[in-house]
């Protein structure tokens, strides 16, 4: 199961990308929408990036 990503709570921060080892969440959209989405085949669910959230916009899946 991948980490899940809630585009409302999203500030596109991507520190979040910083911490991902299988570079498997990837910034989408464009300002004001920009948020992020996890890559569901790439994810290994480590949580690294749920740890690295201060919005609170990425949660175990």
């Amino acid at each position: 199961m991948a980490v899940v990503a809630d585009a409302t709570k999203c500030n596109a921060c991507l520190k979040c990308t910083q911490v991902c080892p299988t570079e498997s969440i990837k910034k989408v959209g464009s300002a004001p929408n920009e948020h992020v989405e996890v890559s569901v085949e790439q994810c290994i669910d480590c949580c690294l990036c749920v740890g690295e959230c201060a919005n609170g916009a990425l949660s175990p899946g």
